[in-house]
């Protein structure tokens, strides 16, 4: 389960809330976020070809916190966890990959006004 320390405190961010005895079907609790990872990595998963279904919600618009659930074609061998953990992975990637392309335009802007 993922931690991240709190002013001194552990802090879960991650909680399995139910898991079918498989693992092709989880449900999870991320604390402390909304929909700017909610959207993002649901987007990434679905993109998975292992991934049947992904939804998540907002209990409440107060609440940071969302409720992810992630379905995983059983004949494809992947389990939710493993579904999420990539998602993750592949998300960060391509955030990695902005933030890079984000950093280059200046230079890029320079080069084309010199032109």
């Amino acid at each position: 389960m993922a931690t991240t320390k709190s002013q001194g405190s552990d802090k879960r961010k991650l909680k399995v809330i139910k898991s079918e005895e498989d693992g092709f079907c989880v449900t999870l609790e991320l604390l402390e976020e909304d929909h700017t990872l909610g959207n993002a990595l649901r987007h990434i998963l679905m993109r998975n070809e292992n991934v049947k279904f992904c939804g998540y919600s907002l209990p409440h618009p107060t609440e940071r916190r969302i409720i992810m659930q992630i379905q995983t074609y059983p004949n494809k061998g992947m389990t939710g966890l493993a579904a999420f953990e990539q998602g993750l992975n592949d998300l960060s990637e391509l955030a990695q990959i902005v933030k890079n392309k984000f950093a280059e335009a200046p230079d890029l802007m320079e080069t084309e006004e010199t032109s």
